[in-house]
């Protein structure tokens, strides 16, 4: 695979290679900044070593913490993950390209930014959908009013394992890069993190992680995570639990 010259000598780790993290692999390999491919998976490793003998592997983060060649990470790893993974790289003093979402909330998010700041390291968060055609189209429709009032949505994606229809309701928050299975319904006021995949219906206020999907907590309308009073710390919204349920009180 062709190698363009690095004249910065940026040396980079990737952190977590599955799903979309194996496009960072090619993508920084080709740069001619990837030193370093870390998972915690030994037969994902050996299928890079494959591909590219000349770049190292590991399964220990403190690899890629502690070599003096790596001043960048690239983090691919599962949406729960993020914070703890982004902090640790930057108090290590390492630049951080995490994939969406920089945290779970914004609580998080923001500490992260402190941080980033503190130690004058770069933090970046990947949004390549931001810069769709399609997306910037849209955004341009809905801005000048052309959609009328904008209450809720119906789109596709398509996926390597066929299309999936994704119908949800007013005030869900979805990532991008997430997978969906079937025709599924996605309630209102939840959240599913970046890579999840989602083989069934998500309950309102839901968050929802991983692969595949599962409930990790739930969310407030305002958007950030609710403890397990319930009642949110941020705008001080009180809710109600009934069998598998959440309401509003």
């Amino acid at each position: 695979m062709a190698q363009i010259e690095n004249t910065q000598q940026t040396g980079v780790a990737v952190i977590g290679s599955g799903y979309w993290g194996k496009n960072l692999v090619r993508n920084f390999y080709q740069l001619n900044a990837l030193k370093l491919i870390c998972d915690n998976k030994k037969s994902v490793l050996n299928n890079f070593r494959q591909q590219y003998p000349d770049v190292e592997t590991c399964l220990n983060l403190s690899e890629a913490l502690k070599r003096d060649n790596i001043n960048a990470v690239a983090i691919a790893t599962p949406a729960e993950t993020h914070f703890e993974l982004v902090k640790e790289f930057l108090l290590a003093g390492k630049d951080v390209f995490v994939e969406k979402p920089l945290a779970l909330t914004e609580n998080e998010g923001g500490e992260l930014v402190k941080i980033a700041e503190h130690n004058n390291r770069i933090l970046m968060v990947g949004h390549i959908l931001h810069y769709h055609p399609a997306v910037i189209k849209l955004k341009e429709l809905i801005d000048a009013g052309e959609l009328g009032k904008l209450n809720a949505a119906i789109f596709s994606i398509l996926l390597k394992a066929g299309c999936a229809r994704l119908c949800y309701k007013k005030g869900l928050l979805l990532e991008p890069m997430q997978q969906l299975y079937a025709v599924l319904q996605l309630g209102r006021y939840s959240f599913v993190g970046a890579g999840a995949v989602v083989t069934k219906n998500v309950p309102d206020h839901a968050l929802v992680t991983g692969n595949p999907a599962k409930q990790a907590g739930w969310m407030c309308r305002c958007g950030e995570q609710l403890p397990d009073n319930p009642e949110c710390n941020f705008c001080s919204n009180k809710y109600q639990f009934k069998g598998n349920n959440i309401y509003k009180l």
